[in-house]
């Protein structure tokens, strides 16, 4: 017994790390740290523009102030906020105390609160069977599936009106930003499901400024190296057409 205690309290041999241990970190191991705000996958498209999902704590309602820098740690001037939530389609604001522009635009709700009717599903269905007709092509079961459970996120096309494309535009010329503004910095903020409305708002001003047709702002836009995925391949060429039609009015 006393043997068997004694061997008991002796120090057990320090462990080291081998690279067959499968529950052991190398002694090199770094961490991630999450940088904060990151999932809102803030983007520069042009110098001084930029676009970003809005904050999740925004859907609760609460007013809160905005926690995004630009390059250099440099505040917002002028924002541009595409939520449902919003009361008019378009309206301007501006902060008294710190001067900042708003500009709100309301989308509309791609998920409705209420299952639709049969008879609603059945327009959708004729209305795609129709659209297939026209170019010579018969709707899958997969097709069906998809015109039927479709709330138009995926579809490439913009629920902004032109009038509100228009109003994004112009706040964004009048803001006076430019290619060496260092005074000027604009947000452009979106729900998650709504990635095409923020790249269909400043698509008018990039092709105005850039002096290029929207469809080759889209294309370089997308082929960009330093764009993220996410913003990429968010325009349907449809809607790229509707776009550069809005753009010259």
């Amino acid at each position: 017994m006393l043997a068997a205690s004694h061997a008991s309290s002796a120090p057990l041999p320090a462990r080291r790390y081998s690279p067959n241990s499968p529950n052991l970190l190398p002694p090199s191991a770094t961490y991630y740290h999450p940088r904060a705000n990151e999932s809102r996958c803030c983007q520069m498209l042009l110098h001084g523009l930029f676009v970003a999902f809005e904050d999740d704590f925004a859907s609760s309602g609460v007013p809160c102030s905005e926690n995004l820098r630009a390059d250099g740690g440099r505040p917002f001037t002028h924002f541009i906020s595409l939520s449902p939530r919003h009361k008019a389609p378009i309206a301007h604001t501006s902060d008294r105390r710190t001067g900042a522009q708003r500009l709100k635009l309301q989308l509309p709700q791609l998920y409705s609160l209420n299952p639709p009717t049969v008879e609603e599903l059945e327009e959708k269905v004729a209305y795609a069977q129709a659209a297939a007709a026209a170019q010579g092509l018969v709707l899958t079961q997969d097709d069906y599936y998809d015109v039927v459970y479709d709330e138009g996120e995926n579809s490439g096309h913009t629920g902004l009106e032109a009038l509100q494309l228009l109003a994004a535009r112009d706040f964004i010329y009048g803001s006076g930003l430019t290619a060496d503004s260092e005074h000027v910095r604009v947000l452009v903020t979106t729900p998650r499901d709504h990635r095409t409305d923020a790249i269909a708002a400043v698509m008018g001003y990039l092709s105005l400024v850039l002096g290029c047709r929207v469809e080759r702002v889209l294309r370089t836009q997308d082929n960009h190296p330093k764009v993220l995925a996410i913003w990429k391949d968010t325009i349907s060429e449809e809607c790229a057409r509707f776009l550069e039609e809005v753009s010259h009015l």
